[in-house]
């Protein structure tokens, strides 16, 4: 995600521009409101638009993985300095994701009750459950 890599970029030259020019006492008020200004304030648009946390998580399998995993770490290591507020909703958006994708297995499994041999009908679901579970926690 471009915005990300560019939020990083002005948080990062913010913090140079605090060391070298303004008093330590006016830091943490500083950060709070370039961090409100770059991330707060377009949150859901972040996470909601096509190309926000969904395309990350549909990236997590085949070639994109890699860049996928980079920007949910991002994403993830941005709003964290803005507790709960920042990550609840990511954390809450990933969770209703992965409880989406277990339903469609299991609704897709139950679907598919008459087709094919039984076990290996079991086998595709767990193995669809194992691979959910294995391209979220690595």
């Amino acid at each position: 995600m471009g915005y990300l890599k560019i939020a990083e970029k002005r948080i990062e030259d913010e913090q140079n521009r605090l060391m070298s020019y303004i008093y330590k006492s006016t830091a943490t008020a500083l950060n709070r409101i370039v961090f409100n200004e770059l991330l707060m304030v377009h949150q859901t648009e972040l996470l909601d638009k096509k190309t926000g946390l969904m395309s990350f998580f549909e990236g997590m399998v085949g070639t994109r993985k890699k860049e996928a995993e980079a920007d949910l770490g991002r994403l993830y290591n941005l709003y964290l300095n803005l507790t709960d507020q920042g990550i609840k909703p990511i954390a809450d958006r990933m969770q209703n994701h992965i409880a989406n994708e277990g339903n469609r297995f299991v609704n897709n499994a139950r679907n598919n009750q008459q087709k094919g041999n039984a076990s290996e009908r079991e086998m595709t679901f767990i193995k669809s459950l194992l691979d959910l579970h294995t391209r979220f926690t690595g």
